[in-house]
């Protein structure tokens, strides 16, 4: 039944290209609009994804091949039998077109089951905590049930994983594994799963933590320090003492955020391969 598929897809680009051809051998007419129209409600038809229709517009008519995977909903449904399960969706497959924000906000079913599960493991490695959650708990108020259970349970999985790893390091002296345990700490303080006085106890044990790693890791140490107070000297002294790139980045940024911008000017005057290094890799 795919080759149905791909062939509907095809006659229907092939449509959008001799109207094309048509607007331009020729005044634009109502019937191009017509045309235009159908292409859209045809791909939409078939894909059921709003962001495919959005993307044939803009790119018309050759985004009406664009291989965008289609949702599986009623249209297709008795061509395909969607598997129920948390782990039927990789993210490899599905979140090569577009970014987590857009699909959040515009993508199918199954690319929505796909980015939950992509910022399930962005979190669970620490990677933009604070926004990634953000963006996930926005899933649980899906009017599709599918996604705010796999919202649901990517959450209790985060939580999970953070509880056994945290409690797994809370005990170990290493310094290695006491930077491990204040950023797990850190990242689930980022998450909003422990809030109140919970939060203000973790805070402490961190700060406390940190003391032990002082000298083997000064550049952990003022970053988590940081980190658990809100503090920004963490950051110039740390800098001062360590001289470390990855200080002065974080310094910079948060100067930027917080509109010290003639702390931000002097940086960037001074270490201008720093302010150029934090451009390229998209830091804000």
């Amino acid at each position: 039944m795919k080759i149905i598929y791909h062939l509907l897809m095809i006659v229907n680009g092939v449509f959008g290209v001799v109207n094309v051809y048509l607007a331009v051998d020729d005044k634009i007419k109502a019937l191009n609009f017509a045309i235009f129209a159908a292409n859209l409600i045809v791909l939409y038809a078939i894909r059921r994804d709003i962001s495919s229709v959005v993307v044939a517009v803009l790119t018309y008519p050759l985004g009406l091949f664009t291989p965008i995977w289609i949702n599986r909903e009623p249209f297709f449904k008795s061509f395909w039998k969607e598997e129920k399960g948390y782990g039927k969706f990789r993210s490899s497959k599905y979140l090569n077109s577009m970014p987590l924000k857009v699909i959040s906000k515009l993508g199918s079913v199954a690319q929505k089951k796909a980015a939950i599960l992509e910022i399930k493991e962005l979190v669970k490695k620490g990677i933009e905590v604070k926004d990634n959650m953000k963006m996930l708990t926005q899933f649980l108020s899906s009017e599709n049930q599918d996604v705010a259970l796999y919202a649901s349970e990517a959450i209790n999985e985060i939580e999970g994983y953070y509880v056994e790893e945290i409690a797994k390091l809370e005990h170990d002296s290493k310094p290695e594994a006491v930077v491990k345990f204040c950023y797990m700490v850190l990242n689930v303080i980022k998450t909003d799963l422990i809030v109140g006085r919970l939060k203000d106890y973790y805070e402490n044990v961190v700060v406390e933590k940190a003391e032990l790693i002082k000298e083997s890791h000064p550049v952990d140490y003022h970053i988590i320090m940081y980190e658990a107070t809100s503090n920004i000297k963490y950051l110039e002294e740390g800098f001062e003492e360590t001289s470390s790139d990855k200080l002065l980045s974080l310094l910079f940024v948060q100067t930027v955020k917080e509109r010290k911008y003639t702390m931000a000017h002097e940086i960037a005057s001074q270490f201008p391969e720093i302010v150029e290094k934090i451009t390229n890799v998209n830091l804000f």
